[in-house]
């Protein structure tokens, strides 16, 4: 089972708690036990012109 999050900021650095969201995914899953795993792709964008 796979669920994709998308998270965006309009800052060069951020701490973004997603906790919360993490969780409602798990719940959403219905499974009892087992691993969560999380795979982090970062995308920056410059925007200065």
């Amino acid at each position: 089972m796979m669920y994709e999050l998308a998270i965006m900021s309009n800052e060069r650095t951020a701490m973004i708690d997603i906790t919360n969201k993490i969780e409602a995914l798990v719940r959403k899953s219905d499974l009892q036990d087992g691993i969560c795993a999380i795979f982090v792709i970062l995308i920056v964008l410059d925007r200065e012109t």
